[in-house]
């Protein structure tokens, strides 16, 4: 958002906003477990998904894209998670080529050393997203 971009929705491995559904609990069972089935069965980490569901998240994204009318996805990965690297690479490729949605893809460092980079590859993302914006606000007189 410093960047000049809205985020109107985002996916997290603990879920996504908006969507984050209320964990319902029974009497009988113990709480803990019963939360732990819970992010269990909604997590949306990678590690968790079968090569069945990569059709599902792909439509997820690309449904989050249509409700919300983003201008574009960035895709970003905390550096050395294998799991969202592989998502990351499928999907950015995916949103772009057979959705036709622009996509950046970034490495996040788990520190904040390297946020000027980030903060450059982000803005850089919503200037280009600008352009295309006001070329399409042009073809269209």
């Amino acid at each position: 958002e410093e960047s000049g971009a809205l985020v109107v929705a985002d996916r997290f491995c603990f879920g996504s906003l908006p969507g984050r559904e209320e964990i319902k609990l029974n009497d009988t069972d113990d709480v803990l477990s019963q939360i732990v089935l819970h992010y269990m069965e909604t997590c949306q980490c990678p590690r968790y998904m079968s090569k069945e569901k990569v059709q599902g998240r792909k439509t997820y994204v690309r449904d989050l894209v249509n409700t919300y009318h983003a201008d574009g996805v960035i895709y970003e990965q905390i550096k050395f998670c294998e799991y969202w690297g592989y998502e990351r690479a499928l999907a950015s490729h995916i949103i772009t080529n057979e959705f036709g949605i622009p996509s950046v893809s970034v490495d996040r460092q788990y520190t904040a050393s390297a946020s000027g980079q980030l903060r450059t590859r982000v803005q850089a993302f919503v200037e280009s997203l600008e352009i295309k914006n006001i070329q399409k606000a042009k073809e269209a007189k």
